[in-house]
């Protein structure tokens, strides 16, 4: 039953803080920005409130899990973890260790809850720390809807790292994958379609491009990105379903990808909501092509 005797009451006292939480975001939000309240849901992307036993309790309010669906899937709804779901936690003593086993993206605040005494329970979960936690993720929302410059830069330095991550791990795997099946001298020739071939023989006469190309510079290197989709996906199907799974699943990922990598690349900024879908299809994308490249 993990260290509470009493989960009942530390989950109502839980209840309470979303309650307290909920009032003071919408009325700070009132008074600060009621141009931009409606569109300041203090559930953000998944926002959520959890209670985590293990070890050592934890009141944890943070971004969603990365696990698999239902198995913590929160839209403005309290829930809990315990040792019994993830047994990894009874050895787990700090919130680093919480967060890397239930692989949480972010956390906003977190507090050990010492015991059930109910003085320990009112600096946690008391009004005051509701009211704490409320300005602070206004502010951040504000930020969100109208970043500062520094704002801006940082998230798309995170974005173009995922953008840079996940187009050459691609083309890694895609030139593994041809070799091993056509051979060093005719993975491309027979592997590519034929719009990449045509792309890259006219790319690498372009006397504009010459500065750019070194002797080991691979074709997948200067053609678009649409054409590495559809070398996996419309030519060489059955190969890379092998490896990486439904091709459908993979297709649908990489199109949707198409809009934001064309901001990251024209030096434009990502919405958060923008970005947080970017990187959740990249996140994806990588987990089933790294294996793959070992």
């Amino acid at each position: 039953m993990g260290i509470f005797s009493d989960r009942g009451f530390a989950e109502q006292k839980m209840k309470v803080f979303i309650i307290n939480f909920s009032e003071s975001y919408k009325k700070l939000a009132d008074q600060k920005c009621p141009a931009l309240s409606s569109k300041l849901p203090f559930h953000k992307q998944g926002v959520a409130p959890s209670l985590v036993y293990g070890k050592e309790p934890f009141f944890i309010f943070s971004i969603e899990s990365k696990q698999p669906p239902f198995t913590f899937l929160v839209q403005g709804h309290y829930a809990t973890w315990d040792e019994s779901e993830y047994p990894q936690l009874l050895g787990a003593d700090c919130i680093d260790d919480i967060v890397k086993i239930l692989e949480l993206e972010k956390v906003l605040y977190h507090k050990k809850l010492d015991s059930l005494e109910p003085e320990y329970l009112a600096e946690a979960l008391g009004k005051k720390a509701a009211e704490d936690l409320a300005e602070q993720l206004l502010d951040e929302h504000i930020r969100t809807l109208q970043p500062t410059f520094e704002d801006a830069v940082d998230r798309m330095k995170q974005a173009y790292e995922l953008l840079f991550r996940l187009e050459n791990e691609l083309r890694m795997l895609i030139e593994k994958k041809l070799k091993d099946k056509f051979g060093e001298s005719e993975w491309w020739s027979k592997g590519a379609t034929h719009t990449a071939r045509d792309k890259y023989t006219r790319r690498q006469q372009d006397p504009r491009r010459r500065w750019h190309l070194l002797e080991d510079t691979s074709p997948l290197d200067i053609i678009d990105f649409e054409d590495l989709h559809d070398i996996m996906v419309l030519k060489n199907n059955d190969l890379f379903k092998k490896c990486i799974g439904p091709m459908y699943r993979f297709s649908v990922n990489m199109k949707s990808l198409e809009i934001p990598r064309n901001l990251i690349a024209h030096n434009n900024v990502l919405t958060s909501e923008e970005y947080y879908d970017f990187r959740r299809t990249v996140e994806i994308l990588l987990k089933v092509i790294e294996p793959n490249l070992a």
